[in-house]
């Protein structure tokens, strides 16, 4: 699920985030949040699980238990993170890219 954009959007996505078990934000280091970023979700031996584009700052999955590796691109500038799956909570991860970069 994405979304997010605009103040109710956002809020309602994040009330539901407690039933997924990742949730990725997408903004600028500046703040400002991004949409259309892509999205590849991967599992430790890199065979690609989700391939997508986020049409919102806030991207929610559901995973089964276990590590991952995430990549979101904007404007052609990679990021990956390592994420763990199946704790109490949600697991988070925060892309933020340089406002200068997307000039």
């Amino acid at each position: 699920m994405t979304g997010g954009i605009g103040k109710e959007q956002s809020e309602a996505l994040k009330m539901v985030a407690k039933d997924y078990d990742l949730m990725l934000t997408f903004a600028t280091r500046g703040g400002k949040y991004l949409a259309d970023v892509d999205v590849q979700i991967a599992d430790m031996n890199g065979n690609t699980l989700v391939d997508t584009v986020s049409k919102g700052p806030l991207f929610l999955a559901g995973l089964p238990a276990g590590r991952y590796k995430v990549t979101a691109a904007e404007e052609g500038i990679s990021q990956t993170r390592v994420v763990n799956i199946g704790g109490k909570h949600p697991a988070k991860a925060v892309f933020q890219w340089s406002e200068y970069a997307m000039d």
